[in-house]
């Protein structure tokens, strides 16, 4: 029955049909990479290197960081986009059982607030960008924080299903469209190579 119950399902709790589950990566004490760019975040899993990399442009412009990937053999395989004047790139992997090649990478940004995830998959050395997962979550200052460790990745059908474990949650956190909702109003699906926001309001 469970299984059926695709955008009306309530998550209560990290348990019930969790399939991607949060796991720790091998931090690397490095502060620059071999170009001289200073890194924020350095990190090795499954044999692939994450560099967070950061400089700063001018003095309008504090900051760009990127996400650079480099495979086993230190060859380069994925460069992000340039992030301009986020505070943090923060690193954060999934794994299933259920999908054992396939690692779900997601990339908090911010300011003072969360400006949402970028969500990428690693499969077989190929590097994707999904697309952004565009919800915070309230931490006790009222203020929207990084919802990836209230999530739930589930299998469904041949999808992968990003559902969110809160009551409420803030959708465009660091836009326009600003505005709460409640957790059974909203999910995110990738399936064929298409990521969607599926969204119910009323």
């Amino acid at each position: 029955m469970f299984r059926l119950i695709l955008l009306f399902t309530f998550v209560t709790t990290l348990a019930i049909g969790q399939d991607f589950v949060s796991v720790p990566y091998d931090t690397l004490l490095v502060k620059q990479d071999s170009a001289g760019y200073d890194l924020l975040e350095a990190g090795r899993m499954d044999g692939y290197t994450y560099h967070v990399r950061c400089r700063i442009l001018n003095d309008s412009v504090s900051e760009v960081q990127r996400l650079l990937i480099y495979d086993r053999n230190d060859s380069l395989i994925f460069k992000s986009m340039a992030l301009l004047e986020s505070h943090t790139y923060r690193l954060r992997f999934f794994k299933s059982t259920q999908l054992p090649d396939v690692t779900i990478l997601l990339a908090h940004y911010s300011l003072q607030h969360s400006l949402g995830n970028d969500v990428y998959t690693i499969e077989n050395g190929v590097v994707r960008h999904l697309g952004l997962l565009d919800i915070g979550t309230y931490n006790v200052e009222d203020i929207p924080g990084d919802i990836a460790d209230f999530l739930n990745i589930s299998v469904e059908d041949g999808a992968v299903i990003f559902r969110f474990v809160p009551a409420e949650v803030v959708f465009n956190p660091g836009g326009p469209a600003r505005r709460t909702l409640r957790n059974e109003q909203i999910q995110y699906e990738y399936s064929h190579r298409e990521w969607r926001e599926m969204t119910i309001y009323e």
